[in-house]
């Protein structure tokens, strides 16, 4: 039914037309809530894996990193760490470990990886939009979106030294570092 311009909408016929129109106008808005909070809440799984990836190799390059650069700056750092005490016969009588010099290497190390994790505080990770979607379709796909990480770590050590028995009159004797570099990572900016 075609109308004049001029004519007035009864006031019922505008309220049901203001009332549909209002209904769709909440259905579309909440749509729009609902998929943006949907990608939105997969952004953050997708960013952590990012995060924890270039913290591990953060990590792999400061363990590496530091034992290259304390080796370099003292090239003979592992010479005296033990004594080989023989018996008449050229067999070997006993082991002795020196625990002030293993403490000097341990610290060495430390240091130095210390010391790698600081010059690598600022990082960028790069996520391709199709990745942060949380859909696998679209996973790697688009263009890559930038964000800044800040982390933050320090090296733990510890000292372990086991002596087994191999066979007759052999023993394994082992003296082993172990290096943990915990991290925290956020994103900055």
């Amino acid at each position: 039914m075609l109308r004049k311009p001029s004519t007035p909408l009864r006031p019922a016929r505008r309220r049901e037309r203001i009332k549909g129109r209002l209904a769709l106008a909440l259905l579309a808005v909440s749509l729009a809530c609902y998929l943006l909070f949907r990608v939105m809440g997969s952004f953050g799984p997708a960013v952590q894996e990012s995060m924890e990836y270039a913290c591990k190799g953060i990590a792999s390059d400061a363990i590496s990193g530091g034992i290259h650069r304390a080796l370099e700056e003292q090239p003979d750092l592992y010479e005296g760490l033990y004594q080989l005490e023989y018996d008449s016969q050229g067999q070997v009588r006993t082991v002795t470990t020196d625990a002030a010099r293993l403490n000097y290497v341990e610290i060495c190390l430390g240091h130095a990886m210390n010391q790698v994790l600081q010059e690598n505080d600022e990082i960028n990770v790069e996520i391709p939009l199709g990745s942060l979607l949380g859909w696998r379709f679209f996973t790697g796909k688009g263009p890559n979106i930038d964000f800044a990480m800040s982390q933050s770590g320090y090296v733990l050590s510890e000292v372990e030294s086991s002596m087994e028995s191999t066979g007759i009159n052999q023993t394994d004797f082992q003296v082993k570092i172990t290096f943990t570099i915990d991290m925290v990572a956020s994103i900055s900016g």
